[in-house]
């Protein structure tokens, strides 16, 4: 099986796997999208000519191609069928420029399969409302590479951008509930964080987001409270995310190595879940006919009271602070939910309503199989406001 239908079956088989998606997709989607498909090119052998490119370049962002490989990914076009060289009196000439042309011949058969295997998929995939201004009136989209689809998406989907943030800014404030370790738990904070960057690099979640989160994550957990006063005890300018990763990893490692395991299975505690606690009657409480206790064991027990005393006006103090910090935070989230919340009604008033999901019909307006509703199609004059960027009248193409 050559290189060309093997790329094909690919792409195919890959398709059955993923859902076409109603309406205008999101940056997350886009990102999945993307990622399944240079996944799935990247093993598919390539470039026989110089052995330095991998097929996926034809999808990925051109600067996280050059990133990860260190070259441009070519322009392909298709080679001559002769060339000169071919014709040299020199044998060793000859049969060099005779193995460069075959060798070119290979790599366009595989590079222009995979390319319209993947368009024909990306046009699956995706309502073609959204992708109207790439079309030309000749060609329609045969010309039209790749990578060119989600470049024009991500920069006309922007809209998404607000509901999206908004959603994963709310759920890390549960993160913590599902995670077993403060290693897990640093670890979803950060794929949280990477995610909010590639759905609006303007408003991405900072390493001082993570801060709070993680500080109102452990603030009240009884297996790092040793954690915790060492943490309060940090002056302000060392408490930088990089040193609450170190201090909080380190206690979980502890504790995993003191953890009970008093369960019936012998399993151990997650670093989250709070041991559950047992009575065990006082070795040193007094029984019933015991003598009365001394003035040296009266004065202990004095000054022990003292000391607790002092401790537990620390740790009120220290309450107080934490109380204040948490006020702060959450007029922040506050602050920030509201900001969302404009902009994603904003979204809402710009683009009209969207499909909700139906299957694709013929729109006896714009002759074409979508999922929008008949009288919602932007031919109609009445959706003229509603219409994207670059978006023509078919009668006019």
């Amino acid at each position: 099986m050559s290189d060309s239908s093997t790329v094909n079956d690919i792409i195919i088989a890959l398709g059955e796997k993923l859902e076409p998606i109603s309406g205008q997709p999101s940056y997350d989607q886009l990102f999945a999208i993307r990622g399944a498909i240079t996944h799935a090119l990247y093993p598919v052998p390539f470039d026989e000519e110089l052995g330095v490119h991998k097929l996926c370049g034809i999808v990925m962002d051109p600067s996280t191609y050059k990133t990860r490989f260190f070259h441009d990914f070519p322009k392909y076009s298709a080679p001559k069928a002769f060339t000169d060289e071919m014709e040299e009196q020199d044998e060793v000439k000859r049969a060099k420029a005779n193995i460069v042309n075959k060798a070119k011949k290979a790599d366009w058969k595989t590079f222009s399969a995979a390319s319209n295997a993947v368009r024909t998929l990306l046009l699956d995939l995706f309502d073609t409302t959204w992708l109207v201004a790439l079309e030309d009136e000749v060609s329609g989209f045969a010309e039209v590479s790749p990578d060119a689809f989600f470049t024009h998406l991500l920069a006309n989907c922007t809209g998404r951008h607000a509901v999206d943030s908004l959603a994963l800014f709310n759920s890390m404030q549960d993160i913590h509930l599902d995670c077993n370790s403060i290693a897990d738990y640093v670890k979803e904070l950060h794929q949280a964080q990477k995610a909010s960057v590639r759905i609006d690099p303007t408003n991405k979640i900072t390493d001082a987001n993570l801060l709070r989160f993680a500080i109102n994550a452990v603030i009240g957990n009884d297996r790092f409270a040793t954690a915790n006063d060492t943490w309060e005890d940090l002056v302000s300018a060392e408490k930088t995310w990089s040193k609450w990763q170190s201090v909080y990893l380190q206690a979980d490692q502890r504790a995993n190595v003191r953890k009970p395991r008093d369960d019936k299975d012998g399993s151990a505690l997650g670093a989250f879940q709070r041991p559950q606690w047992k009575h065990v009657p006082s070795a040193t409480a007094p029984l019933v006919g015991d003598p009365m206790p001394t003035l040296d064991v009266l004065t202990t027990g004095f000054d022990n009271l003292a000391n607790a005393a002092t401790t537990d006006k620390a740790v009120l103090e220290t309450l107080v602070e934490t109380n204040r910090q948490l006020t702060t935070t959450n007029a922040t989230l506050t602050a920030t939910n509201e900001r969302l919340t404009k902009e994603l009604a904003q979204f809402k008033r710009q683009n009209g309503r969207q499909s909700g999901g139906a299957e694709k019909k013929l729109c006896p307006h714009c002759k074409k199989y979508v999922a929008h509703a008949p009288e919602d199609c932007f031919e109609l004059e009445e959706n003229a406001d509603k219409r994207p960027k670059g978006w023509r009248l078919r009668a006019s193409t």
